[in-house]
């Protein structure tokens, strides 16, 4: 918008043309080769990265979340529909290989709000089992293949793209973006 208004001392100023602080986060993650499943709890972030095929049994976290795989993300548990992954912000990588599988979804409960990005080099598929699904950045080379029990919310907030893939599928309950701000 342009023009003038009247502002109020500690009234908030919104620029999104204009980056006035810029803070990097530096992530440290335990490297491993796994050739088998693995099953983690802790009491704060995570962030893990796998030479092979990340398969999980459980991840429980009380903070963010960083995977990243170079041959894929799986849940070692078939035919369930209780939530693999528990956390805060999730952020998934894949170099070569999917999120998830067309037959088992990579099921997550995030915290209410709680963003998740995603980036595989063939397919996502992924689902939110108990809030609404707040997407930050999601590419993949494949599908992106997406649920959730409530909504999907614009973690952007702008008119960037939030999914990038070349077939993209949404099932949610409720809604996709809103009027105020859509997807």
């Amino acid at each position: 918008d342009t023009g003038n208004a009247a502002l109020l001392a500690g009234d908030l100023v919104q620029d999104r043309d204009t980056v006035e602080t810029l803070t990097i986060q530096r992530w440290e993650d335990v490297d491993t080769v796994l050739s088998g499943e693995i099953t983690i709890t802790a009491d704060g972030p995570v962030a893990l990265e796998v030479d092979g095929t990340m398969t999980l049994t459980n991840l429980i976290a009380d903070g963010d979340i960083r995977l990243t795989s170079t041959n894929g993300i799986v849940d070692a548990n078939t035919g369930v529909s209780d939530a693999l992954i528990t956390g805060d912000n999730l952020n998934l990588s894949v170099t070569s290989g999917s999120v998830g599988t067309a037959e088992q979804k990579l099921l997550v409960a995030l915290t209410n709000a709680a963003r998740i990005s995603a980036s595989a080099s063939a397919s996502i598929y992924l689902a939110e089992t108990q809030n609404s699904l707040t997407i930050g950045t999601v590419l993949a080379g494949g599908s992106a293949v997406l649920y959730s029990p409530y909504s999907f919310i614009d973690a952007l907030n702008s008119n960037q793209n939030n999914i990038v893939a070349g077939t993209i599928n949404l099932h949610a309950e409720v809604s996709v973006g809103s009027d105020t701000q859509p997807f």
